[in-house]
């Protein structure tokens, strides 16, 4: 893992789809995982996750995108003012 910026770190991996990831929380318990996204989606946003292959952690993320100015802009208006909690965006590149 390599830490691009303050809210950047940067895989390599084939497991995960390569692209930018806009990070909400990282969790090692399913339940909770699950417990985090469902408050989530009652505040009308649209979770997701992968469980990342090396760690088997759960990776809650609220936007994903290949594009890089479209997750910055998502990031800096934390998601249009709907979301005022922590964020980081986890680049996803292949092996």
């Amino acid at each position: 893992v390599e830490i691009k910026s303050a809210n950047y770190i940067n895989i390599k991996t084939n497991d995960q789809d390569p692209g930018y990831y806009l990070i909400a929380n990282v969790f090692s318990d399913r339940n909770n995982a699950t417990r985090f996204m469902i408050a989530l989606s009652q505040n009308d946003l649209k979770p997701n996750y992968f469980i990342r292959a090396d760690n088997d952690y759960y990776y809650v993320y609220l936007a994903f995108d290949v594009d890089k100015s479209k997750i910055e802009s998502l990031y800096k208006s934390k998601i249009n003012n709907t979301y005022l909690e922590e964020l980081w965006i986890l680049l996803v590149e292949p092996e």
